[in-house]
């Protein structure tokens, strides 16, 4: 009753419902989905924070949109209190940028109460690049608007790894803003359990150098390579086929010799495994040449094939010759769509207008996961094979990072969220807009090369013992609680 008494002596009586704004998208080059993504944000930051008016007077799309020169993705004008968004944004960047500025809109309408408050929101504007906002008070706005824009979900998931983990997260910014905006019933944080069952599928004697497994789903089952290095400095590609926690098809390919250092010794050359609607593909680094790999009446065969233009250590998916694959880029990770052999870049250009970094990338037949990495916090985006961006979230975490992306078998997203002291599994669901803690141990996260299969979540890898080297797969089961 308080927040909502101050709203209205700050801004009665230029404010009206949250329905009644007006919104233009028709003269710039927004995507016929703009109209709808800034309402659908408006319903978010509404729902949010229960606010029942806003003083936004408008939202207006324009082909053009900078600032003393700098091109700028969205605008909030607390003169004429309207938010311009730049016309070319995708669908996601129309609904991650007007959120963004909507909250902008409510620090303005709360008095600039960010700037009143630097002491409590230090933790994230200290975070933000100087160079493209070169005073505090702008930093500050910066700050409110990058938690907000998360909701209360974020916020709380936040509070809940480090009193769940013993970590030593500075909490004030969050909390604050929390305090300022959200509803204290939609600051719940569930938690899940995910238990892993591992079975010996092989075991092979003796003593071997370096060496990794790659594994995707191919067909319901799991195709896994594993790279090997013998004695002589020779690689052998072992495949398998893994069916009901037992390998159905096993060969090893042609071996090649790997590259040599300075010394002599062997350094390890594998090659590439990307999953693919009908098998895999297996792409040897030696020749650059690549393989079809696909299981035939319990028999593995291969096939050479054309592969496109593909980054350097490719990961990822085919499907019906497209590709969605990552790798590393002008000596950075980059996420790629092929469509009809066009190669495009994914990037997630952040509200401040900056690029973010790969922080992980997954692919399957639905589509790709792909979380991005910033001074002040990470997002997390699906993208379909049409390269439309099905849906975003974020995480207002200074410093994290995510890996481990993969999918569970009821939509949700399983992940690990690394800070400077732990690393930490969670999932978080599309559907409702929700984060789970997953119950592992000590906070340890789920670990690296998992995939999705009908019955949950799967992965091979390989562990050493005195007498030689096992191939283990591990089953895991969420259960929500």
């Amino acid at each position: 009753m308080a927040q909502i008494l101050i709203y209205f002596l700050a801004c009665a009586p230029d404010c009206s419902p949250w329905s009644s704004i007006p919104i233009d998208t028709r003269e710039a080059d927004s995507p016929p989905e703009a109209q709808s993504s800034v309402e659908a944000s408006i319903n978010r930051i509404a729902d949010w924070t229960g606010r029942p008016v806003s003083c936004v007077s408008g939202v207006r799309s324009i082909n053009t949109l900078e600032l003393e020169g700098r091109p700028m993705l969205g605008q909030y004008n607390n003169q004429t209190r309207e938010i311009l968004l730049q016309g070319d944004l995708s669908q996601s960047g129309v609904a991650s940028v007007s959120l963004h500025e909507f909250c902008h809109a409510i620090d303005y309408e709360l008095d600039s109460i960010s700037e009143a408050n630097p002491d409590r929101l230090s933790s994230v504007s200290s975070s933000i690049s100087a160079e493209l906002y070169p005073s505090e008070v702008l930093r500050l706005h910066e700050a409110f608007a990058d938690i907000c824009e998360q909701g209360p979900q974020g916020a709380a998931v936040i509070a809940s790894i480090s009193d769940s983990c013993g970590l030593n997260i500075d909490l004030a910014a969050q909390e604050f803003v929390e305090e300022t905006l959200f509803h204290s019933s939609s600051m719940l944080v569930n938690s899940a359990d995910l238990t892993v069952n591992t079975a010996e599928l092989t075991h092979r004697e003796g003593n071997f150098s370096a060496g990794s497994i790659d594994a995707v789903p191919a067909q319901d089952i799991v195709l896994g390579i594993d790279w090997t290095v013998d004695d002589s400095g020779w690689i052998e590609p072992q495949v398998m086929f893994v069916d009901g926690g037992q390998v159905v098809a096993a060969t090893t390919l042609d071996r090649f010799e790997q590259g040599r250092d300075s010394f002599n010794n062997p350094t390890l050359t594998s090659g590439t495994l990307l999953g693919s609607t009908s098998g895999a593909v297996l792409r040897n680094r030696q020749t650059e040449m690549g393989f079809r790999i696909s299981l035939i009446d319990g028999a593995i065969q291969t096939d050479l094939i054309d592969l496109p233009l593909l980054p350097v250590e490719p990961r990822g998916f085919e499907k019906d010759g497209d590709w969605f694959v990552v790798g590393e880029m002008d000596s950075a990770p980059t996420a790629v769509l092929i469509l009809d052999g066009v190669s495009q870049v994914i990037d997630y250009p952040s509200s401040h207008g900056e690029t973010s970094g790969v922080s992980s990338f997954y692919a399957d037949d639905q589509g790709a996961l792909v979380a991005w990495e910033s001074n002040t916090g990470l997002a997390v985006q699906a993208i379909d094979w049409r390269g439309e961006v099905s849906w975003h979230t974020l995480l207002a975490l200074p410093g994290s990072r995510v890996s481990n992306l993969t999918r569970s078998s009821d939509g949700r997203v399983l992940m690990d969220l690394y800070t400077s002291e732990a690393d930490v599994g969670l999932s978080y669901s599309p559907e409702s807009d929700s984060w789970s803690l997953l119950n592992v141990p000590k906070c340890t996260g789920i670990g690296d090369g998992w995939m999705l299969q009908d019955q949950g979540s799967i992965r091979l890898r390989w562990e050493h013992s005195a007498s030689g080297r096992s191939i283990m797969l591990d089953t895991a089961a969420y259960k929500p609680n």
